[in-house]
């Protein structure tokens, strides 16, 4: 509620008082200011012109401490700039950097080196043009096998069930599912080497497809005769009839080889190509469990984990590089944004300041004229009414209000024209030079993590060539790709 509108509210209480006092005759002619309602209202009065005048006081001492704060601020930002401006140059910070990292560089370095010779010097030996093709993830091709060897045993077990059940049959079934799927797979990994230069290596590949051909056929034929010796076993866990089942087996295996299997023994004929198939395709996956040119696919691989952790390891150097030239252009813009930002936070402060004093002035202009309103009412009412004369003092308003009416706000004017005499000295000496700073730390940066950079890789694999050399080693002199 607005503090004169609490005092106009209680002029009707103040009338019936006045006329209360004046049918009494109170106060007395000869009376002394003031009489206990005058007193009352006169309390009142001060007591809200107070607690205005107080609020106001609150608000200036608040913003004298921001101002103070301002103040301080400026006082380093003349330092800050001038160290800032002193160490504009981020070379010594860049080379810091990069002088720290250079040794473990250069050791990645040589191990990229190494392994690129390596690769070089294999792709000559068997005239290879292409790049090689492998997985990303090396055990893949070898995950391959597990669903073929679950799906052949779930098959084969149907098929080798004998006295023991689908159980006994699955064990059986596992085993020569194995048997099969690994060594198709071999064959199929060891006939890539039909595509390296040497004979040797061809003779061996093109061996590996024959012995897959008579292996696949044999081994197939093998455990289809197998199948039907297993099922009359009468107790198989006895390695004996094991056995002898097994030897009965490879004496009728021809049979069923050259298509004579009895006409009720179509499950052994039917295994011999599930096998068979099973067989084909493992010794697919085994053709293509690396790069089509056998040792090709793996230095490959290790060079491209080498180079991987070479360029990692070099952007680790130039994001350190990165961060240190970040804080130097924070550091500047910092010293800069504090110069623009300065100016109108006082601006700002200056208007707060001059709300607050024309609001409280306002304030105790309208509680001065509701306290003579209804001061007045009092002693009119008081008057009209009383039998004898009144006291002389019933002509006089006290005046409560000289203090607080006397402040003109002006308190902080000479710390605000202090502070702003600073900021615009400090605007003219370095507003400019932190402006041409910042664009000239910009180019900079751009230049030491572009091309300074680029120069600095090319530098150590200089070094890591060099490295090599004095280890007698033979190296290729190449640019490092960046």
């Amino acid at each position: 509620m607005d503090l004169a509108t609490q005092i106009i509210k209680q002029q009707k209480r103040y009338i019936d008082k006045g006329a209360k006092a004046g049918k009494d005759g109170l106060p007395p002619t000869n009376a002394h200011p003031f009489d206990v309602n005058e007193t009352q209202l006169i309390s009142d009065v001060k007591r809200l012109s107070q607690e205005n005048y107080n609020k106001y006081r609150s608000v200036v001492a608040s913003k004298g401490r921001v101002l103070a704060d301002i103040e301080n601020d400026l006082s380093a930002v003349e330092p800050t700039c001038d160290t800032v401006l002193s160490n504009q140059d981020l070379s010594l910070t860049a080379e810091q950097a990069r002088a720290t990292e250079q040794s473990t560089l250069v050791k990645l370095g040589v191990k990229v080196l190494e392994l690129r010779s390596e690769l070089r010097a294999f792709r000559i030996m068997h005239n290879i043009t292409e790049s090689a093709v492998y997985p990303d993830d090396p055990k893949v091709p070898y995950l391959w096998l597990l669903p073929i060897l679950l799906l052949e045993t779930l098959i084969g077990a149907t098929f080798y069930e004998n006295a023991n059940g689908l159980i006994g049959g699955a064990a059986v079934a596992f085993g020569v599912s194995l048997l099969n799927v690994a060594l198709a797979f071999i064959c199929g990994a060891f006939f890539r080497y039909k595509n390296l230069g040497s004979p040797a290596h061809r003779i061996a590949g093109y061996a590996a497809l024959l012995g897959a051909m008579i292996a696949g056929i044999c081994l197939n034929t093998i455990f289809a005769s197998y199948r039907a010796e297993y099922q009359l076993l009468t107790d198989p866990s006895d390695t004996a009839q094991l056995i002898q089942a097994f030897v009965i087996a490879l004496d009728s295996a021809p049979n069923i080889f050259l298509l004579r299997a009895p006409a009720s023994d179509l499950s052994s004929f039917t295994l011999f190509f599930l096998g068979l198939a099973g067989f084909g395709f493992a010794f697919y996956k085994g053709l293509h469990v690396n790069d089509r040119y056998p040792g090709y696919g793996p230095r490959a691989r290790r060079l491209k984990i080498a180079e991987d952790e070479f360029d990692a390891h070099a952007q680790v150097v130039k994001s350190r590089i990165s961060d240190e030239v970040d804080r130097h252009k924070q550091t500047l813009a910092k010293a800069k944004n504090s110069l623009a930002q300065a100016q109108p936070a006082v601006e700002q402060l200056k208007l707060a300041l001059s709300n607050e004093h024309r609001q409280m002035h306002s304030q105790q202009v309208s509680l001065k004229n509701a306290f003579t309103l209804v001061l007045s009412s009092y002693r009119e009412t008081n008057v009209a009414v009383r039998p004898n004369q009144p006291p002389e003092y019933f002509g006089i308003v006290p005046n409560l209000f000289e203090d607080m009416m006397s402040d003109k706000g002006d308190e902080l004017s000479e710390v605000i024209a202090a502070i702003e005499a600073k900021i615009t000295s400090l605007r003219e000496s370095y507003q400019s030079l932190l402006t041409d700073a910042m664009s000239e730390m910009t180019k900079q940066s751009k230049q030491i993590l572009g091309d300074e950079f680029a120069r600095y890789i090319k530098d150590v694999m200089a070094e890591a060539s060099e490295e090599i050399d004095r280890s007698h080693l033979v190296a290729p002199k190449m640019r490092m790709a960046a």
